[in-house]
């Protein structure tokens, strides 16, 4: 169970500047979507992750 609960009333998000479906996208823009999620997580980011709850 949660120590605390935040309550907010949320209303949605703004409409996405881009919402091009993936079967319209040209083989190129696939290409680089698939190579950007092959990546290894450590080559995309230098902060450390945090694998263990602390205390």
């Amino acid at each position: 169970m949660a120590k605390y609960l935040l309550l907010k009333h949320y209303r949605g998000a703004p409409d996405p500047v881009n919402n091009v479906q993936m079967d319209h996208w040209s083989p190129e823009e696939v290409d680089a979507h698939i190579q950007y999620a092959h990546q290894s997580p450590t080559g995309r980011s230098r902060r450390p992750r945090i694998s263990s709850p602390a205390g």
